[in-house]
């Protein structure tokens, strides 16, 4: 490590390198859960993710800006091994994955549970562990991710009583809030992980009291508005972990005029998650199709034991293995991208291997809970227990809910705050090149996201100058989008829908061959880069059938071909099935339409006994 250098010919110490390593982090804890763009078609998610790889830049250059000043090493974290572990296997498992474009950045209006994401949530611990040791960094943090989730909350509760202040942002589903988040399980995992820390200010020391209430108060309304049955458990027991944790409960029931409060504030809460719970709106028979997706989940787990499907690719062995049941309770055309279980995702996707490393950071993060609660006095050890507790809602909202980009983001926070004073540390034992090594890897990250950026404007302007009669900018605007981002299928099944409308508008003649021809060449390119992916042969065989109906009958035999390969990855995919159904008639197979003609029935049928 160099010799400290002096800053300016006074000999203090630069502010701007030492604070540009907690900005970043600053800037991703205010940032992540409240920043959107009605610019993009994605316009809650990829902003969030530009955000958290900008935050990760900035706390780049400060560490490697101090280290470069000799006023900062690189210390060793209690999570380092199990870190180590994880990119191994996320590497390793992408790389053997069925769809490695997909495993690398994750699903498209997600962007979560990819091997590129994760590595960022990562990063935020490791940038999180060296950047808010002293105590007024991390208050700042804390008061940071408070009030924007308390934002965010307030957001929720508007939407809830029918007020839309941000019009094309938000939409109230089922009568449940989304907020910021796009999805009402979304905001309630973020209002949920949030809970413990609400508690701690708002039964901290006089100066935190008012700010604390406030922000619980906000963030409670959030999770009451988002109804989200698996984050009010989630909160329930990390509010009461918290409390049991600091003892807070001792001086509660020696009182009996505050144990009489506290029972009728439970009463209270009670009656209203009843009323919510009643008036919800959403079947039941919805809930019962997520067993059958666990069912579905262990299937696919068995084809692909040790590394797995590849990181974020559920949905592929998920759309093989879904029984007629699942249609009961989600819908002909719905799709699933998660397994609504953590363990169960990651066994699906990273396999046996993934999951001992998943259980080996949760381990390693249960140990650092432990030795901080143990060894540090207050109010630390309240500070931790708020982080513990907030993990730990997190953990327990994923048994049953997909989480996003901003819980897993805010949690990775949480995890590197909590690891300081948890012991084992040892200071300066590693060079600059893991600083260099993350900073290249964010300068990547930003360079990605500001490409994805990109793309998802140009898709979003093609969808936007579609509806409004221009086809030839539209046309321009998705071949923007292609181009910029050429591995991303909602893309290309977009604009291949988008030529097929076109073409049935035009006359017969070298107009409509034309857009076929480019349909089809659209269609290959994905099934070149999705070979796994229904939906890229789904794409293909169409465009091929179209183009068989348009003068070109030896093409028939492709666009069969595609189609079957597709209802292999797919067996009940109702659209499918009826594009295979008009080729069989075009065909002239009589015994292959009434087979498929009887499938199609079983689907009515399952779809009559879901309403």
């Amino acid at each position: 490590m160099p010799k400290p250098k002096a800053a300016s010919r006074t000999g203090r110490t630069p502010l701007l390198p030492n604070l540009l390593l907690p900005a970043g982090l600053w800037l991703i804890a205010a940032g992540v859960p409240l920043v959107w763009s009605l610019g993009l078609y994605a316009a809650l998610t990829l902003p969030k993710l530009a955000l958290v790889a900008a935050g990760l830049l900035v706390c780049s250059v400060g560490a490697l800006w101090s280290w470069r000043r000799g006023t900062f090493a690189p210390e060793a974290t209690p999570y380092d091994a199990a870190l180590l572990a994880g990119a191994v296997v996320l590497a390793a498992s992408t790389c053997a994955s069925q769809d490695r474009g997909l495993s690398l950045i994750g699903n498209y209006n997600y962007y979560a549970w990819g091997a590129w994401p994760m590595a960022m949530f990562g990063a935020v611990c490791l940038f999180a562990y060296w950047g808010l040791a002293p105590a007024e960094r991390r208050q700042r943090a804390l008061q940071a991710v408070l009030a924007s989730l308390a934002l965010a909350g307030l957001y929720a509760i508007l939407q809830a009583s029918g007020v839309e202040p941000f019009p094309g942002i938000g939409a109230v589903l089922h009568g449940r809030a989304v907020s910021t988040m796009g999805s009402p399980v979304s905001l309630g995992a973020c209002m949920a992980l949030a809970v413990p820390l609400g508690l701690h200010w708002a039964l901290g020391t006089r100066g935190q009291k008012a700010f604390g209430w406030v922000c619980l108060v906000l963030i409670l309304g959030g999770l009451y508005a988002s109804i989200s049955r698996a984050a009010w458990i989630a909160a329930a027991l990390s509010g009461l972990a918290y409390l049991v944790l600091t003892r807070r409960l001792d001086g509660l029931w020696r009182s009996r005029g505050r144990a009489a409060a506290a029972a009728v504030l439970c009463l209270a809460l009670g009656a209203g998650v009843a009323h919510r719970l009643a008036t919800r709106g959403v079947r039941s028979a919805y809930d019962a199709a997520r067993v059958d997706v666990w069912r579905a989940a262990w299937t696919s787990w068995r084809e692909h034991p040790w590394l797995g499907s590849g990181p974020d690719t559920f949905e592929l062995g998920f759309r093989r293995h879904k029984s007629m049941d699942y249609y009961k309770g989600a819908g002909a055309t719905e799709f699933q991208q998660n397994a609504h279980n953590d363990i169960l995702q990651v066994l699906v996707t990273t396999g046996l291997v993934g999951l001992a490393a998943y259980l080996w950071l949760l381990a390693a993060l249960g140990l650092a809970a432990w030795r901080v609660m143990r060894g540090e006095a207050e109010p630390r050890r309240g500070e931790a227990a708020a982080l513990a507790c907030g993990l730990l809602a997190l953990f327990v909202n994923m048994k049953f809910n997909p989480v996003p980009l901003e819980a897993l983001s805010l949690a990775a926070l949480f995890a590197g705050m909590l690891g300081r004073g948890a012991g084992g540390a040892a200071p300066q034992r590693r060079g600059a090149w893991l600083l260099w090594a993350l900073a290249a890897l964010m300068a990547v990250s930003v360079f990605l996201a500001v490409r994805l950026w990109e793309a998802d404007r140009d898709y979003r302007k093609g969808i936007i100058l579609g509806r409004a009669g221009r086809p030839e900018l539209a046309m321009a605007s998705y071949q923007s989008a292609l181009r910029l981002h050429p591995g991303e299928l909602t893309y290309a099944v977009a604009y291949i829908n988008f030529l097929s409308a076109r073409a049935a508008q035009a006359p017969a003649g070298p107009l409509r061959r034309e857009l076929h021809d480019r349909e089809a060449e659209i269609g290959l390119s994905a099934v070149r880069r999705h070979p796994n992916v229904s939906n890229a042969h789904y794409a293909r065989g169409y465009a091929l059938m179209e183009q068989s109906q348009d003068g070109r009958p030896e093409l028939l035999a492709g666009a069969e071909a595609e189609l079957d390969a597709a209802l292999r990855l797919d067996p009940l995919f109702q659209p499918l099935l009826e594009a295979r159904l008009l080729a069989a008639r075009l065909r002239g197979d009589s015994a292959l339409e009434a087979e498929l003609a009887a499938r199609l029935r079983s689907l009515s049928e399952a779809q009559a006994a879901r309403r």
